[in-house]
């Protein structure tokens, strides 16, 4: 058996060792608490108003409530039908050493209002509030479980206050359950960018298993592929995370989310996500070590040398590709430039700024958009 056979082996085993010691209370089934959700505060910026909201039900690793915020512009009836927009930011993944020390703990504690809304002014989501004739609701949700939204008051191992577990799905699901409640909503949409748009896919999966079923995904710059990591690790790559790091991690998540069984591909490939997707990559995005030439495992079994950004996003590129010209899902492989660094192609998390891509549609943005447009007429046809 080859070195990355075996690693692959060993992955299977960590994840049935999730599995069993840590487990959940709850599970993708299981509808979030909305009965604990308060309202907070209520302002008004830019033309829009602002609803500032946090479920009691659900503790940050470290202090306070998971927390959401509502925008609705200014003038609009609370009461009209409209499309709602989901926002789920990135900030990469935290979890506790084995001294019960956060790591990356800057996601841990209580996310404010202004700290939510501020998600809500970049990019593609003031392109898409800004569409004549359109009125969207917008809505972001807080990180605060730093769990890559993935857990379901699962057992937050190492954690000095064993009452906070991590709910990063519960309380996505429950606020998006909150507002589809209270505000009369057609269609809705998942968008995430970094850890946000990994947390896409299988939030959207627990939502359709629900019977909540998103419209689609816009999931921008990140997406779970153990492979890739696996990879990464065998070459040495100064992004790979260290065994222990990525075991403690996955500890944090549903155990159905940990399943390497269930990484987005193979819900794709399988017909188990039916969720339409947007899949957008910058291809030498820095964060997964950009440009950094990577043997690339491929879904026929082959080995294909590439870089490491498009090697991260590969393998469900291939699935969605497998759906053919009927499929309602898309990749959008961009070359968007971080204009802070000098590489090129470099951006992480494209969608956060109306820029130019030199590969593929150059108003990315738009084309997304257009893309949006046609899923909320699919429900029409």
């Amino acid at each position: 058996m080859s070195t990355l056979g075996r690693q692959r082996g060993r992955l299977v085993l960590v994840a049935i060792a999730v599995l069993v010691a840590f487990g959940t209370t709850a599970c993708l089934d299981t509808p979030g608490s909305t009965d604990q959700i308060v309202e907070m505060s209520t302002t008004e910026s830019n033309g829009w108003t602002v609803r500032y909201f946090e479920n009691r039900a659900y503790p940050c690793s470290i202090s306070g409530y998971q927390t959401f915020v509502v925008a609705t512009k200014v003038g609009s009836d609370d009461q009209t039908v409209a499309p709602l927009w989901v926002y789920m930011h990135g900030g990469g993944v935290g979890h506790f050493n084995a001294q019960s020390q956060a790591q990356r703990p800057s996601f841990m504690d209580q996310e404010g209002s202004a700290q939510l809304s501020a998600k809500l002014q970049t990019g593609l989501v003031q392109r898409l509030a800004a569409q004549p004739g359109e009125s969207y609701r917008l809505m972001s949700v807080s990180y605060c479980s730093h769990d890559l939204y993935a857990g379901t008051n699962t057992t937050d191992l190492n954690n000095p206050d064993p009452a906070r577990t991590t709910n990063g799905q519960l309380a996505t699901n429950a606020a998006i359950r909150f507002v589809t409640q209270n505000y009369p909503t057609n269609d809705f949409f998942l968008h995430g960018g970094s850890a946000g748009s990994a947390g896409t896919f299988h939030n959207a999966w627990a939502l359709q298993r629900q019977g909540l079923t998103p419209a689609g995904i816009v999931a921008d710059s990140g997406v779970i592929n153990f492979d890739f990591e696996l990879v990464q690790q065998q070459i040495g790559s100064e992004c790979a995370r260290g065994q222990e790091e990525g075991e403690l991690i996955m500890a944090r998540w549903d155990s159905e989310v940990a399943d390497p069984a269930n990484q987005p591909h193979l819900l794709v490939s399988s017909g188990r996500l039916t969720v339409p997707i947007m899949q957008v990559w910058s291809l030498a995005d820095k964060n997964p070590c950009g440009a950094e030439p990577t043997p690339c495992p491929t879904a026929s079994g082959a080995t294909v040398q590439m870089n490491a950004a498009d090697c991260q996003h590969e393998l469900l590129r291939s699935a969605i590709e497998d759906q053919g010209p009927s499929g309602r899902s898309t990749n959008l492989r961009l070359c968007v430039d971080d204009t802070k660094l000098p590489e090129a192609c470099d951006k992480h998390v494209a969608t956060n700024i109306d820029g130019v891509s030199t590969v593929g549609p150059p108003d990315y943005n738009g084309a997304i958009i257009d893309w949006v447009n046609e899923r909320r007429a699919d429900d029409t046809d």
